[in-house]
């Protein structure tokens, strides 16, 4: 059973629990979906779009960074198969999961 311990002091790494607020717009224009506050993000799971991720990494608690990734051409919602969005994301908590000692002897 692992524990979900807060990190500080670092920037975000591959692997780290990210807790993100993000806006998406395509042509600056927001669209269904691509806002959430609070949203939980296991940086290298590949839940999000292609490229979301890998932008994440290097980011510090409170920064807000603009992401720029392309929808797949297979992305499930027709109108954004193919387009440029933008991603504006917030960072406000980074945790790894750390093991109760006893499993690490």
């Amino acid at each position: 059973n692992a524990r979900k311990v807060a990190v500080e002091g670092r920037a975000a790494q591959l692997g780290d629990i990210a807790n993100i607020d993000f806006v998406g717009t395509v042509d600056g224009v927001k669209f269904e979906g691509g806002t959430a506050e609070k949203q939980t993000l296991v940086i290298g799971s590949k839940t999000f779009i292609p490229g979301f991720e890998e932008q994440v990494i290097g980011m510090k608690i409170g920064e807000d960074r603009d992401i720029n990734v392309k929808f797949p051409d297979n992305y499930g919602a027709e109108e954004l198969k193919g387009k440029d969005a933008v991603f504006t994301v917030k960072l406000h908590e980074i945790k790894v999961k750390e093991l109760p000692e006893q499993l690490l002897n």
